[in-house]
């Protein structure tokens, strides 16, 4: 679901003990922040999402 919202980013879901933990990179903090809605919305209130994302370095 992520990789066709998030092409761009490389982001792992992995359920844990009643959570969902992201780790990976995105582009921009506010792709992590609209991964971790995707996924909150994906997994329901009930299960809480713990994200590690982080961003990733351009070269130049």
């Amino acid at each position: 679901m992520l990789g066709l919202a998030m092409p761009e980013a490389q982001v792992v879901a992995t359920p844990m003990n009643g959570l969902t933990l992201l780790t990976g990179t995105v582009a921009a903090p506010e792709d992590a922040a609209e991964a971790e809605r995707l996924v909150q919305a994906f997994v329901g209130d009930s299960t809480k999402v713990v994200s590690r994302l982080r961003r990733r370095h351009l070269c130049r």
